[in-house]
């Protein structure tokens, strides 16, 4: 496997502007006398169309886009303190059918982080993209996603493979996706919106607590089934057409609510909150 790197600093203090060869915008910045500085580094590897991509950071966000060529496209923007950007390293292990990158810290409490953006093969599959103090946002692969971050967003949109993400203290959002395993996150809301949905093997769990959970699909084209669960927040579903077989308990504060629409069984469920039915207008 080979790589071709091309490193870019950009350091701007008050008063004083360096750019480099490339032309890249610099980010000004000055706090507590020290100088603020901007690391970008680009690297290209050969890559099946075919293979799994594993990231793991810390304390930044990771940015997964998709082309039709077989390579992966990995940009390193490492922001922080001038002096603490040496302690962080990027480790990436490439095999034949895989590529793992890992964010490492030499020391601890640093002021500095890095993101990770990525362009991979459409068919990539993303086995475990996980991070921490940041937001994940996947577009375009048709493979499978397996995503997970705390104190941060997850945003999927324009993904055919079977998807499961995970978040804390942090929103959900997915547009366009077919294929949904599983959605959980806490003290967030969880958005769904998709003109079509297929099946997942066990179904589609979404769960969320002290959050709003909002579902909304034109068309179910595979059987499949639905479970959304909150506590604290209310679920609203806009659905294709009228549905049937409806049977609802009421709770103290909340209700259980079961029905077909299509080819899709759900069973809603919500502790302190409403739930709402809406027939998709056309």
């Amino acid at each position: 496997m080979i790589a071709l790197i091309l490193t870019i600093s950009t350091l701007i203090a008050v008063g004083l502007y360096v750019s480099g060869a490339y032309s890249v915008q610099s980010i000004s910045s000055c706090f507590c006398s020290h100088f603020y500085e901007t690391e970008e580094k680009i690297t290209t590897y050969s890559f099946g169309d075919t293979g799994k991509l594993l990231v793991k950071n810390n304390n930044g966000s990771i940015t997964i886009s998709a082309h039709q060529h077989n390579t992966i496209i990995l940009k390193e923007i490492k922001k922080g303190d001038k002096k603490d950007l040496p302690f962080i390293k990027t480790e990436v292990i490439p095999e034949p059918d895989s590529l793992s990158i890992k964010t490492l810290y030499d020391k601890k409490n640093i002021n500095a982080a890095v993101s990770y953006e990525l362009i991979v093969p459409v068919s990539t599959i993303l086995q475990d993209i996980q991070t921490s103090n940041g937001k994940i946002a996947v577009e375009g692969v048709t493979s499978s996603v397996n995503a997970k971050t705390s104190n941060g967003k997850i945003y999927l949109t324009k993904v055919t493979g079977i998807i499961q993400a995970e978040t804390s203290n942090g929103s959900i959002e997915i547009k366009n996706c077919t294929r949904i395993a599983k959605l959980k996150t806490s003290n967030g809301v969880i958005t769904l919106q998709s003109e079509q949905m297929g099946s997942s093997p066990r179904g589609t769990v979404i769960t969320t607590s002290n959050g709003t959970i909002i579902f909304i699909c034109d068309d179910f084209d595979e059987h499949n089934h639905f479970k959304l669960f909150t506590s604290n927040g209310a679920i609203s579903l806009t659905l294709p057409e009228k549905p049937s077989n409806y049977q609802s308990s009421d709770q103290l504060a909340g209700g259980r609510v079961s029905f077909t629409c299509g080819k899709a069984s759900f069973v809603t469920e919500t502790n302190v909150g409403s739930i709402t039915i809406n027939e998709r207008s056309r």
